[in-house]
């Protein structure tokens, strides 16, 4: 329905149409000017180059809570230059969509008059869309012909159950040759699958309960894992036989009896020891490489985005969505276009394997030793450094708030990359990136961490301070890598 916001522009002027979008919503319409006269002086071109600004306005208007996004719209219009507010091609794109997407969220409502009066008026502004085969001409058709038989419910799906189906209970006995004599919910696990500890024959394993695509996933990066060294489960039995109307694929995982990563626990310097281990495993593990960048989808280990800078790209629209809610920082946009940039013109090699969500749950220790990285749900193919600087903002910025620096030199050191000081500065690029990610994300959730959304924002904030950034606060420790 709505096309995605063309990303080939540079980072930084499309975020000052961000801005130009934001102020006005929140009725700044002199400062909403200036962001806009930057994004043109930015461009050094006409205002006719700007052809995204349609899906642009329409992106951000439909995401805007309490107020219509046609009223949203026509602010946007009021706050244009001339020749662009003028614009016929300009209002039917933007309006036209705008009236259909408020169309199938009043047919989602079960609102009929309403879903057909928007319906009447983006054929208004807009009637080519009636004339192709896709789902919103179907769609539009087929209410104005039958509008009542039109609107129906909602299902609503039922994702709460905690126990684990019986008959897969009966199929890890038969593995086991033993009674499961008890099982609980635990919080290891991603959230596409269930986890529990369970008890059988007076061992403990852990159980996870997955579709069967992520079965099939799991089972190869876990063998692939393995084989480099890096000490992670392995898994004792598995199946995907089951259908999902009789129960799910499940797969069973030795018990790793070590404790999470938890730095008030732990002396600094058995800290530091572990840290360097884990960059040893981390060495290991980016020798697996993937087809392909993003979040691993199959056994194949291919990803989505078939370039990294595609992926970069596919970032880029979370910190977009950042800057529209309030959640990124002015002060960091210059920061954060100088990362972009530099990750793009110096990260050029195939992407890797990496385990994606490096925190304390998923790196279990013993001493001063990982005993095993657990948790290979959320794998990666990206660039090596975008692991490193994921432990570093979800380790770091949460524990070591004053320390990270000598965390960050005590990984790298035991990594040992190629190229010390280009791979330093991806990390510091990564991790600043991450941060108004995460930060996009904190603010969406109800319940999320407000210590490590402000973690994220200091981040976000010194940036903006820093005029190096990508060296920043870790200046003196790079060059002992």
């Amino acid at each position: 329905m709505i096309s995605p916001i063309n990303t080939d522009q540079p980072f930084l002027d499309k975020l000052f149409f961000v801005l130009f979008l934001r102020k006005i919503a929140l009725g700044e319409f002199e400062a909403a000017q200036e962001y806009f006269i930057k994004a043109l002086r930015l461009f050094r071109s006409s205002a006719k180059q700007f052809d995204e600004l349609p899906n642009l306005i329409i992106h951000w208007a439909v995401r805007q809570p309490y107020v219509s996004p046609v009223i949203l719209a026509q602010r946007v219009f009021d706050s244009l230059p001339d020749n662009l507010a003028r614009s016929n091609r300009l209002r039917q794109q933007v309006f036209g969509k705008l009236h259909i997407a408020q169309a199938f969220d009043e047919y989602s409502k079960g609102h009929g008059t309403k879903t057909r009066n928007h319906i009447l008026k983006g054929m208004c502004f807009d009637s080519s869309f009636l004339k192709n085969r896709g789902v919103v001409a179907i769609f539009a058709k087929s209410f104005l012909t039958n509008p009542t038989s039109s609107l129906k419910s909602i299902p609503d799906y039922n994702r709460s159950a905690e126990s684990i189906p019986q008959s897969v209970i009966g199929q890890i006995e038969n593995v086991l040759g033993s009674t499961v004599d008890n099982f609980e919910r635990v919080t290891r696990g991603e959230s596409n699958s269930k986890v529990y500890l369970i008890n059988a024959g007076g061992q403990r394993y852990i159980l996870r309960l997955v579709e069967k695509d992520a079965l099939e996933q799991r089972l190869a990066v876990v063998e692939r894992v393995r084989a480099t060294g890096v000490p992670t489960p392995p898994i004792i039995a598995h199946d995907s036989s089951l259908t999902i109307d009789n129960g799910p694929a499940w797969l069973l995982e030795e018990w790793s009896s070590g404790a999470g990563l938890k730095p008030p626990k732990i002396s600094f310097i058995n800290q530091l020891a572990i840290v360097a281990e884990l960059g040893l495993y981390l060495r290991w593990l980016h020798t697996i490489r993937t087809k392909g960048v993003g979040k691993i989808l199959s056994a194949r280990l291919d990803a989505p985005y078939p370039t990294f800078a595609a992926w970069l790209d596919s970032q880029q629209q979370t910190i977009e969505d950042g800057c529209l809610i309030g959640a990124v920082p002015e002060t960091a946009l210059f920061a954060l276009d100088a990362s972009a940039r530099f990750l793009r013109e110096s990260y050029i090699e195939p992407s890797v394997l990496c385990h994606g969500d490096l925190c304390d749950d998923n790196i279990l220790v013993e001493g001063e030793h990982v005993i095993a990285v657990i948790d290979w749900g959320d794998v990666q193919g990206c660039d090596p450094a975008y692991d490193i600087a994921v432990f570093l903002i979800r380790m770091g910025a949460y524990w070591y708030p004053t320390q990270d620096s000598e965390i960050l030199t005590a990984i790298l050191k035991a990594y040992n990359p190629e190229r010390p000081s280009d791979f330093y500065r991806r990390v510091i690029a990564h991790r600043l990136l991450l941060a108004a990610t995460e930060v996009t994300r904190l603010m969406r959730e109800e319940d999320g961490d407000e210590y490590y959304l402000n973690a994220c924002r200091a981040i976000l904030a010194n940036a903006g301070l820093d005029k190096d950034h990508l060296a920043g606060s870790f200046r003196a420790h790079s060059d002992g890598l």
